[in-house]
């Protein structure tokens, strides 16, 4: 079942998805079948506004995975809404009456010319993504004039018409979704079949040489001139490093390899650090995460989350935690983009972009150093190659991940944290811990 005005045609929902950078949150506030949204990749959380109440009754029988289906006028509700620089916004509202070929009126809910002025209004002074489409008008034009603008032709009930696409981002260096990449049907079925083959061949390789293989990729990606030098000298003398410790680690765990990191695993009781060094701390989670309601209960092992906030507010470093961990509001600790009295800060990441294998969505809490001194995030753009449990509806047809894997800190990862914890001292106001805890912490990672 078609959409009047929906986004269905050949080549036109490619062209808007190839379009689109990485995002954890996507929003559609004028819905209709909300065809980019079903082909593109699933975003961590999507939402879909219509106001037409048949529609959102449409969507919730044909869309599944993590969605929120809202009934309302998406001019009242985009202006109430907090949005990070990770959320992107795809405007399809109801064209310009007088843009259209007949110039009349055609959908339940049409949007006069004010209507229009006060979207581009509202969409102007949003500080995330946004997308929007439209016919060639001279409103649009003139309110739109700094964006990103594009043409392309798409297929209606009354033939070939001209698309406009405007963006307020530049030209994405990585896309969300890489399924539709390509100008035209022949072009994307050859990009489908090498990318088939090229996965074929990778995954015949032996274990080890594959992984080799994923890591130079993923360097030549994020970082193309490093990736051309030859490899340093095995003659060259060690730097002295700043010592580091890490707290709750796996009993083997990459951060074994690096130089001056002392670990805290499940053997190794964390309360007896004596402190004195920045740290890596990775509490157990299990009770803090957002499916705690299925932990099993163990005030011991959650009271660890605390107090490995305090310890990271006492002697600097960095506390990591899924996103949306309950141990934030539980302790005070900021939000992604704002600050707490320790001069502290949250970064919202994935770990896929230092290879983790599967997406996984994380909070560092960082404290001990300006957020402009931490080392460069890599680009994002890389794609899982397994899938956990909780995103089968996302990610099913990729191989399952073992728990031990899921919870292993990749490689690149506990490097780079390490290398933020170096530059952490403790914060001018200190926190003595507070928590008693006499049962042996529990490994997280």
């Amino acid at each position: 079942m078609t959409y009047l005005g929906g986004k269905e045609g050949e080549g036109t929902a490619q062209t808007i998805i190839n379009q689109q950078p990485p995002h954890d949150s996507y929003i559609e506030p004028f819905a209709g079948h909300a065809a980019i949204a079903r082909w593109k990749r699933p975003a961590l959380n999507t939402t879909l506004i219509d106001r037409d109440p048949d529609v959102t009754a449409w969507l919730a029988e044909n869309t599944n995975g993590n969605l929120h289906l809202l009934t309302g006028d998406a001019l009242e509700w985009l202006p109430a809404q907090h949005f990070s620089a990770r959320t992107l916004i795809y405007c399809d509202p109801p064209y310009l009456i007088r843009s259209r070929a007949q110039p009349r009126s055609r959908y339940r809910f049409e949007m006069s010319l004010e209507d229009h002025e006060r979207l581009l209004q509202i969409l102007s002074q949003l500080p995330c993504m946004v997308q929007i489409s439209a016919y060639a008008d001279p409103l649009y034009s003139s309110y739109l004039r700094n964006w990103r603008h594009m043409t392309f032709q798409s297929t209606t009930r009354r033939g070939v018409a001209t698309e406009h696409l405007w963006m307020s981002y530049p030209e994405p260096k990585a896309l969300h979704t890489y399924t539709h990449l390509g100008a035209d049907y022949r072009e994307r079925e050859r990009i489908k079949r090498k990318v088939t083959r090229w996965a074929a061949r990778l995954a015949a390789l032996p274990r080890l040489e594959r992984l080799a293989l994923y890591s130079a990729i993923e360097e030549t990606i994020n970082n193309p001139e490093a990736a051309a030098q030859p490899l340093p000298s095995m003659g060259a003398a060690p730097r002295a490093e700043r010592p580091v410790t890490v707290l709750f680690t796996c009993q083997v765990s990459h951060y074994d390899k690096l130089p001056c990191v002392e670990t805290y695993d499940s053997e190794r009781d964390a309360r007896t650090w004596t402190g004195g060094t920045p740290i890596v701390a990775h509490p157990p989670c299990a009770q803090w995460g957002r499916l705690h309601h299925l932990a099993t209960v163990n005030p011991e092992e959650k009271a660890l989350g605390p107090f490995a906030v305090s310890l990271v507010r006492a002697n600097g470093g960095v506390l990591e935690h899924p996103a949306g961990s309950k141990l934030w509001p539980a302790t005070g600790l900021p939000a992604p983009g704002e600050r707490d009295e320790w001069g502290g800060f949250t970064l919202d990441v994935d770990q896929v972009v230092w290879g983790h294998p599967a997406q996984k969505r994380t909070w560092f809490y960082v404290c001990g150093c300006r957020p402009e001194e931490v080392p460069p995030i890599p680009a994002p753009g890389a794609v899982p190659t397994h899938r956990v449990t909780s995103s089968a509806q996302t990610f099913h047809h990729l191989p399952e991940l073992s728990k031990h894997l899921r919870e292993l800190t990749p490689p690149r990862l506990a490097a780079w944290l390490v290398g933020v914890a170096r530059l952490c001292n403790p914060p001018e106001k200190g926190l003595e811990s507070s928590f008693e805890l006499t049962a042996a912490p529990a490994c997280d990672r």
